[in-house]
């Protein structure tokens, strides 16, 4: 469970990453062929902190756009969320 949760998620890490792929399965092939549900966040042993996992996908894929869709606004202390807006847009939905 991420530190900064006051209760541990109701859905496990396969789920919610099985809800980001359902999500992602009705996008246009041109757009999906460009995007991916990274794994890595589940993954992760220890503690996990949004800052962590987009700055290990974005020194894996220098080259590439990320973006961070998260669902319900993280808490975050203000120089990790200046830091997260420095590595990735969020779409929060």
């Amino acid at each position: 469970m991420p530190l900064l949760r006051e209760n541990a998620p109701i859905a496990t890490g396969q789920q919610r990453r099985a809800m980001c792929q359902l999500a992602l399965a009705d996008l246009p092939t041109e757009v999906a062929n460009k995007v991916q549900v990274n794994p890595i966040e589940i993954l992760r042993t220890g503690p996990s902190y949004a800052i962590d996992t987009v700055e290990a996908v974005a020194q894996n894929y220098p080259d590439d756009t990320i973006v961070l869709v998260i669902g319900k606004m993280p808490q975050i202390s203000w120089s990790n969320g200046i830091a997260l807006m420095n590595y990735a847009p969020w779409w929060n939905f």
